[in-house]
């Protein structure tokens, strides 16, 4: 610190390897981590619940990036390379978190997200590696039809039409 503020600097291996992975880290993190939060949380909570849900996760997601702005040039100047390892270590451990207890949503109905995760997330998370059928939720492979059985509906242009006609006439 006091060579920089003297205006002696030295450039070495080491700097141009701290400056890139603070830039990994940096896209890394907007690309994939910071996103996705968004999206996940406005995508998983009941309708009744979501606007404060997502307003909580805002405000988690607004303090853990204040503590980690306020934290960080104190751990650079106590820890000094130490402070990377710290962060790397970290964003590892979100990652298998992130791989083996949050579930994918892709193909999945608001009104299925409460079966989703009445189980444990984790045992949903590997049902989906192993491509088998998610407990409470209806099998993805399954196709429906207009001219299954069960679901048989009478849609017809007449059928439509004569109720627009009826509408007109009230």
């Amino acid at each position: 610190m006091a060579a920089a503020a003297a205006g002696t600097t030295e450039r070495s291996a080491a700097g141009y390897v701290a400056m890139v992975a603070v830039y990994l880290n940096a896209f890394i993190i907007c690309a994939t981590w910071q996103g996705i939060t968004w999206t996940y949380a406005s995508e998983i909570f009941p309708l009744d619940i979501r606007m404060l849900c997502v307003s909580l996760t805002t405000a988690d997601t607004w303090l853990g990036s204040f503590i980690i702005a306020r934290s960080t040039p104190y751990m650079i100047s106590d820890l000094g390379y130490g402070a990377y390892f710290f962060f790397g270590a970290i964003l590892i451990c979100m990652g298998i978190w992130a791989f083996f207890c949050v579930p994918e949503t892709k193909g999945i109905t608001l009104e299925e997200m409460d079966a989703l995760f009445a189980n444990s997330c984790c045992k949903a998370v590997w049902a989906g590696i192993r491509g088998k059928p998610i407990p409470g939720l209806r099998d993805p492979a399954e196709t429906f039809s207009i001219d299954d059985e069960k679901g048989k509906m009478d849609v017809s242009v007449e059928h439509v039409e004569g109720q627009n006609n009826r509408k007109n006439e009230m």
